[in-house]
């Protein structure tokens, strides 16, 4: 299949979604590539800023450290289903989207049945010479992603109402018609800055109690700026006259078959362009 050369800015997480183990495990620890576990899913986007309209199939990395250290003779990240090699090899492009909190690698393909697990290496150059390089491989999996995963739908018709005031606005949408239920579902509310690099707002609704993870314990998808705004986001105020993105999520986590591996999920997406009045 032929490599794809999407930049996926502000998935994630993809991916700062929560998942229980949050991919603290590194990516093989006796090394010095400080890589978290990588996770897959499978998101149905529309009106991305970056990808359009579609369903995706997503192998993601991350990392906490600094974003020099991580990158600093960077080579070469991929992975390959260890299932069914013939899928063929799934190339990262090296420039890394930036988090508030953290790093992101990401490599995308339409999606077509995807489904195993995934091997993800990456090569880094620790000790270099004019003429010479000590190249240093680490690789790790991703959990096993089952076969005949239907994709999530995606929330509908987006709204943005100032009538609480012009930089207080009042976020909402249909459900998508499948309402999270349990652990591990839930809808995410979130607002980018117009370039969709930084999160402004990231709240968190579902019926399931996460405790401190749930920001609002409701089936109702609405929300009002800046209240219960979540963790991995800016912190900053909405500016009259700037445009931002309204986003929603509805994911569901997938069960953890291995121990200390990343979740992976399922994701419907949809996006606003909305503008704040002066």
């Amino acid at each position: 299949m032929k490599k794809m050369t999407f930049i996926v800015l502000g998935v994630t997480l993809v991916f700062a979604v929560a998942w229980s183990s949050e991919g603290l495990c590194q990516c093989a620890p006796d090394t010095a590539i400080q890589f978290g576990q990588p996770n897959v899913i499978i998101r149905n986007l529309k009106n991305s800023p970056v990808l359009g309209d579609g369903i995706f199939f997503i192998i993601g990395v991350s990392s906490t450290a600094p974003v020099q250290e991580t990158m600093s003779g960077l080579v070469e990240i991929s992975a390959q289903n260890l299932e069914n090699p013939d899928e063929g090899i799934y190339e990262f492009d090296l420039t890394p989207n930036l988090r508030t909190m953290y790093t992101e690698w990401m490599s995308p393909r339409y999606f077509t049945g995807q489904s195993g697990t995934y091997e993800l290496t990456i090569k880094q150059c620790m000790f270099e010479t004019s003429d010479s390089c000590t190249l240093q491989t680490a690789s790790c999996q991703t959990d096993r992603m089952p076969p005949n995963l239907p994709p999530l739908p995606v929330p509908k018709t987006l709204k943005v109402s100032f009538k609480s005031g012009p930089t207080t606005p009042t976020l909402s949408f249909d459900p998508a018609g499948w309402v999270p239920n349990g652990e591990g579902e839930f809808y995410r509310i979130a607002i980018y800055d117009k370039d969709y690099t930084r999160r402004i707002y990231n709240v968190t609704i579902c019926k399931h109690d996460y405790g401190t993870f749930c920001r609002i314990n409701s089936n109702v998808p609405s929300v009002t700026f800046p209240d219960s705004r979540g963790p991995a986001s800016t912190g900053e105020n909405l500016v009259p006259g700037e445009e931002y993105v309204f986003m929603v999520d509805l994911i569901k986590e997938l069960p953890q078959i291995t121990t200390g591996r990343r979740r992976n999920a399922l994701l419907g997406t949809n996006y606003k362009l909305f503008k704040v009045p002066e």
